[in-house]
């Protein structure tokens, strides 16, 4: 009795706060296919009559998201390339060394993840002003590539340690090199581990905004994140266009969620390892 109580305590529970957690999303989408008037009765309206595709067409022939969207295309895709490439073989290294040096580079990673992004802004933006990388897409990449490292390593790092070393040494013993290791063996094995990395240092950049904020003031280069809070200043406090506003924020969800589909399955592998192991 007890027991099924609890149970349907917990149900209840989880009920109320994924409701708490989708009601605003539920909210932006329903704006996004309303007129701005519709949003101003009371009580609100929930349920849009028609699909008013006007928010979308206006978002896309007469604001900056599509060009906000394309630079962070171009950003994070290089940035989550360089990631992957080079957290694999350095989380490889460190996983395979020795065990003081090990310990000793995991608590630095760890300590970088304690550090305040906000501390780092003035450093970075006087490194990237030194070598002329202000106002660059490259520029970013480099910032996106440096803040995401750490953590995807410490990630890759326990996937490394957990692999089946036996394997690796049965590829020794029939003559492969440790590149060959590496490549054939040890990284197919860490597979869920680099998924996990795609997912991650792609949504972080996608999202991240201050850094983006900082060193692209040029319209020209400025990511989606820059480009709709800059949308929200001039549509909304200006003009009262909710609805451009909301059909802009839809479309800066669809390259996360597609992401995530492509890579559903290797995900959820890689966060039950994770968890078993």
């Amino acid at each position: 009795m007890h027991s099924k109580f609890g149970k349907a305590l917990a149900y209840s529970l989880v009920c109320i706060g994924m409701l708490f957690a989708v009601f605003p999303l539920i909210w932006v989408f329903v704006f996004a296919f309303l007129p701005d008037e519709a949003m101003a009765t009371y009580p609100p309206q929930l349920t849009p009559n028609l699909l008013y595709w006007n928010n979308f067409e206006y978002m896309i022939n007469r604001t900056n998201i599509v060009l906000g969207m394309t630079n962070s295309f171009r950003v994070v895709l290089v940035a989550v390339l360089f990631v992957v490439f080079f957290s694999s073989f350095g989380a490889y290294g460190i996983a395979r060394g020795s065990a003081k040096l090990r310990k000793i580079v995991y608590v630095i990673l760890l300590m970088t993840q304690m550090i305040p992004p906000l501390t780092n802004m003035i450093p970075i933006y006087r490194i990237l002003q030194s070598l002329n990388l202000l106002n660059t897409r490259f520029g970013l990449t480099l910032v996106y590539t440096a803040t995401n490292l750490p953590l995807i390593m410490l990630i890759l790092i326990g996937f490394y340690r957990n692999a089946v070393l036996e394997v690796e040494e049965a590829a020794m013993i029939d003559g492969c090199n440790w590149f060959d290791i590496f490549w054939r063996v040890s990284l197919p094995m860490s597979k869920p581990g680099l998924v996990s990395a795609v997912i991650f240092t792609f949504a972080l950049s996608w999202n991240e905004f201050m850094m983006a904020m900082l060193l692209n003031t040029n319209q020209k280069f400025q990511t989606f994140q820059v480009t709709l809070y800059n949308l929200l200043a001039t549509q909304v406090q200006l003009s009262g266009r909710f609805g451009v506003v909301t059909a802009a924020a839809i479309a800066g969800l669809i390259p996360i969620l597609i992401v995530y589909a492509i890579f559903q399955k290797g995900f959820i592998e890689g966060v039950s390892a994770g968890s078993i192991k």
